[in-house]
């Protein structure tokens, strides 16, 4: 029962109306996404597993190579009895596996995309990710980071195993370099 009336309204309103909105929408969501972000970031991080039920494995990449590292019979990375491997990650299935990443040259990108693990290489820097591998088989180590013209290049083998087999090779590693010492 009530008759339309036309109005040319208030600019000034309607300009207010809009930028208080905007900010409401575009400052009040993306406070929340940092807010809930930055909380899952701080569990993944505070998650990582106990060291003692981990295997730790060191990488060293370099233009245009995987170089990975295994305990040799002292049980640390970085001394002279490690087990070195050349683009090819052995893990044992079930068991959460600490990665300590390094560079040698550029910046690189340790990235395992079936466990969708992504972690930047950066030389005089040690970054590290852990994860736990669900199924066993050969999976892509890519460097996910342009490092150079022969990045292309510069690809790898995951290779998750039963612990058994995991075992078995890291024994069989240890024998051959004994031998050639």
């Amino acid at each position: 029962g009530h008759r339309a009336v036309y109005t040319h309204g208030n600019e000034r309103r309607h300009l207010y109306l809009t930028l208080s909105l905007a900010m409401v929408v575009f400052i009040g969501v993306d406070l929340n996404i940092v807010r809930l972000a930055n909380a899952n970031l701080r569990d993944i991080r505070a998650s990582s597993p106990d060291p003692a039920e981990a295997v730790e494995i060191g990488v060293t990449a370099e233009q245009f190579a995987w170089n990975v590292r295994y305990p040799g019979g002292d049980g640390e990375i970085g001394t002279m009895d490690d087990v070195v491997a050349r683009n090819e990650m052995h893990v044992p299935l079930g068991k959460k596996i600490v990665v300590k990443l390094r560079s040698r040259d550029v910046i690189h990108s340790f990235c395992l995309p079936h466990l969708r693990i992504k972690m930047d290489c950066v030389p005089g820097i040690t970054t590290g990710v852990w994860f736990e591998a669900a199924h066993v088989g050969q999976f892509e180590l890519a460097c996910a980071e342009l490092c150079g013209w022969g990045h292309y290049t510069m690809r790898g083998r995951l290779i998750v195993e039963t612990p058994e087999q995991f075992e078995r090779w890291l024994a069989e590693q240890r024998a051959e370099m004994e031998r050639s010492e």
